[in-house]
């Protein structure tokens, strides 16, 4: 199928782009589902990584649908390594964080772990803003400490994990 773009503006040809490599983003994901017999892995309960043959049961589907079901054992065990580290930053966020200082207001610093493209290395910000499932501290030198415990090769891979 071919669109005439002659009679769009610059911004309108953009906007249809960014709709179409959506649509292609969707449609991909699709193809992505394990087909019935094809072999896959999950992260199990317990953290083990398992493999098994896809039958297409509701089960499966379910696990598919959460973002459980990987096509292959390294795609597994890398999201299973990103777990443990957002766990270990959570926890160590729990344990260290001052309850006083938690409060998202005008007097409340917190801070964030980051990778920073130019240094390649992850560095501490302050934030004034709450981002989905980011793991905040009350102060630099917690945020610090965690970054030194946790260690900044995998707190790297973490954040850069796809």
């Amino acid at each position: 199928m071919e669109v005439n773009t002659d009679n769009l503006t610059a911004a309108e040809i953009n906007a249809l782009k960014h709709l179409i490599d959506e649509f292609k983003k969707k449609t991909n994901a699709r193809k992505l589902k394990p087909q019935i017999g094809e072999i896959y892995w999950i992260i199990d309960e317990n953290g083990t990584v398992r493999t098994m043959p896809w039958g297409n049961f509701e089960i499966e589907n379910d696990t598919w649908d959460c973002g459980n079901a990987y096509k292959t054992e390294k795609e597994a065990i890398d999201e299973l390594e990103k777990r443990k580290v957002e766990t270990e930053l959570k926890r160590y966020a729990k344990m260290y964080n001052d309850p006083d200082k938690e409060r998202w207001d005008e007097e409340n610093t917190h801070y964030e772990l980051c990778y920073n493209v130019v240094s390649k290395h992850i560095e501490c910000y302050s934030v004034l803003i709450t981002r989905r499932n980011q793991v905040y501290f009350t102060s630099e030198g917690i945020a610090k400490n965690a970054l030194k415990e946790i260690g900044e090769d995998r707190i790297k891979r973490y954040l850069l994990a796809k």
